[in-house]
């Protein structure tokens, strides 16, 4: 019979060995993986590696973490935005439409602001794909989640990023950008390595097909970077297996005996606050009790700071490049030009 250790006192090599690689938190609601996600990030901070928290509900405010709301640089996530779009939107609204819309406007837009503008024009002339991506993108942009310049603060170094003020979905999309913000950052070496990425509630990214989110792949990936990814689910899925698991109760009896092979026999008897952890280092189950770290209250999460990236003459934006208008107008005749070589109608 597995005995009962306190998680970080006397069984702390446990913790220190989820440190060790990427690790997956599962409960139903209520079991007590929140409480786990803030105890292993306090455990991060205080072992001195960076951290940051993908708060998805807003509940985990912590004095020792700065709560920011999220930014997205355009430039930080330009060759990675259709990809992201097309996984995160495809079961819902043709992601794969949006992201050839997306693609598009990308060859002549130099910000999220002449994103838009581009994909309203197309959206005029009856294109799906634009008219899907405007209904995406324009919420984030207005609530000033997307900004054209760039951060003077870093937002993965001790910091709880709240997106609990965003609408649902939006908020998917939200989260699906970060992600892909944190892996084009650490690939650059922009991002540096010793941090741990905590996502909170990371099954509202996938989209229902047996893969892994897309953005969530690329993160399993940064291992080699020095950054680990402690993910919250619902419920163990076949392609997360392969990880460091933390589990807590699983919920309703015909869910216990689905997943009865893979977990220890006592997975159905566990409390509020206790888990079984198992790590690849000692690849054997261990039953745990993790100790409670507490949410605190945060009155307002913070705007981290922006600097612009074009200069203002005379309230206009000046480019060095031609104007908006002119490089949608040199790519429609291209595009006129294709059309006729194919013997396409117009």
């Amino acid at each position: 019979m597995l005995r009962i250790y306190s998680f970080g006192v006397a069984c702390l090599r446990w913790v220190e060995d989820l440190f060790q690689g990427h690790t997956v938190i599962v409960g139903t609601t209520g079991s007590g993986k929140s409480n786990t996600l803030r105890f292993l990030a306090r455990k991060a901070v205080e072992k001195g590696r960076r951290a940051t928290i993908l708060d998805w509900c807003g509940e985990h405010g912590l004095g020792f973490l700065t709560p920011f709301l999220p930014r997205i640089p355009f430039s930080d996530v330009r060759e990675l935005l259709p990809t992201v779009l097309e996984e995160t939107l495809r079961p819902s609204s043709g992601g794969i439409s949006i992201g050839y819309a997306v693609t598009e406007g990308l060859e002549v837009a130099e910000s999220w602001e002449e994103l838009v503008v581009f994909l309203k024009t197309r959206a005029l002339k009856r294109d799906m794909g634009a008219m899907a991506a405007l209904r995406r993108l324009v919420p984030l942009y207005r609530r000033g989640v997307l900004v054209d310049g760039k951060l003077e603060e870093d937002l993965f170094s001790d910091t709880v990023l709240d997106l609990s003020n965003l609408p649902p979905f939006e908020r998917r999309i939200c989260l699906s950008m970060l992600l892909a913000l944190i892996y084009s950052r650490a690939v650059s070496g922009v991002l540096g390595g010793d941090l741990c990425v905590f996502i909170d509630e990371a099954w509202q990214i996938h989209t229902g097909f047996e893969g892994m989110p897309v953005t969530l792949t690329m993160l399993m990936e940064l291992r080699k970077y020095d950054v680990n990814v402690f993910a919250v689910y619902q419920e163990p899925l076949k392609q997360l297996l392969r990880y460091n698991m933390v589990v807590h109760t699983l919920g309703h009896q015909s869910r216990l005996e689905y997943f009865y092979s893979l977990f220890p026999a006592g997975v159905d008897k566990l409390r509020v606050g206790e888990a079984y952890v198992y790590t690849l280092n000692r690849r054997k189950w261990v039953k745990v009790k993790v100790p409670i770290t507490k949410a605190e209250h945060v009155v307002n999460a913070r705007v981290p700071r922006t600097t612009l990236l074009q200069e203002k003459k005379e309230g206009k934006v000046q480019y060095s490049k031609p104007s908006l208008e002119e490089r949608i107008r040199r790519l429609e005749k291209e595009v006129e030009m294709l059309k006729k070589r194919l013997n396409l109608k117009c």
